[in-house]
Order: structure tokens, then sequence, then C-alpha cells
């Protein structure tokens, strides 16, 4: 059997109309948006394999261009399942609230947005099931979310 063993980030944003927005990233291969998440490696914890994936996928420097919560969000275990049971994955997944610091994610973000490569989402985006510019997001991430009630209201830290 399949497993997802890692962390997803919930890297947020304060739009142009007052309310958070979340990064999405577009995944050819999977032909949606995903936000970033990334495996576990063995000697690494969930948080610290996401701050270094963060990074890889954006470019941004975990140390001064982003901040990911000490703790996670919520923790959650199930099993997706497949079309037989042989294509059932076993989901072992931890969210954490990323905010962006500085100024200097903003271009950087910009320019992948204008590139198709990333969009910011909405809730009003998530519960659609797709982004602003109609392309889907990712089936998997929409049921994780909902699984793990991270469609509620925003307290920062």
């Amino acid at each position: 059997m399949k497993q997802f063993v890692g962390s997803i980030a919930i890297l947020r944003r304060t739009g142009e109309t007052g309310g958070d927005e979340f990064l999405g990233l577009w995944s050819d291969g999977r032909a949606c948006y995903h936000f970033p998440e990334v495996h576990k490696l063995d000697d690494e914890s969930f948080r610290q394999s996401l701050i270094r994936e963060i990074g890889w996928m954006t470019g941004l420097d975990g140390k001064r261009d982003f901040i990911v919560s000490g703790a996670p969000r919520a923790h959650i275990e199930a099993i997706e399942e497949g079309k037989s049971p042989d294509e059932n994955v076993v989901l072992v997944a931890e969210f954490y609230l990323a905010e962006f610091m500085g100024k200097r994610w903003q271009s950087h973000l910009d320019e992948a947005v204008r590139e198709n490569r990333a969009s910011w989402i909405s809730k009003d985006d998530i519960e659609a099931g797709h982004a602003p510019d109609r392309r889907p997001i990712c089936s998997r991430l929409l049921s994780l979310l909902r699984t793990a009630d991270m469609l509620r209201p925003w307290q920062s830290e």
C-alpha cells in the first residue's frame, strides 16, 4: 500500500479585499494546484521538512522570507481509497500555517503568478474546487482540508 507521511503548508497573505488568500502552486504532472507539501525524511521533523520544501519550491529563504508556525494546526491520519484496495494510500499529514516576512517574497511570487506557476486562492475558491483562473485544486488537497477542518477562519498566533 502506498503512503504519504509529510507536511502541508498553508502559506497565507492578506488579499486585496482584506480576506485571507493561500499560495497554490501549479503542478503540470497532477494538472492541478496544490499547497506546498513534502514527504518527511527520517532524520527531520514535519516542520523542518516543510521549511526545506517551501524554500526549494518558491526560491525563498526560510530564515528571512517566511515563517512556519512552531506547532501544527492539524495532524490527520487517514486512508485515501483508490479504485482497488491495492491503490489505497495511507496518509499521515500535518498542516502548518506559514506567513511571509519582509518584501522580497512579493515580487518573487507575483512573477510566478504572472507565469501561471502559482495562484492566490481564497476560501471561496477552495470551496468551489478551483483557483481564480478556473484551473482545478487537487482533489486530495481538498479532501485533506475538509478532513482536517482547515477551512475555518484563521487567527494569528
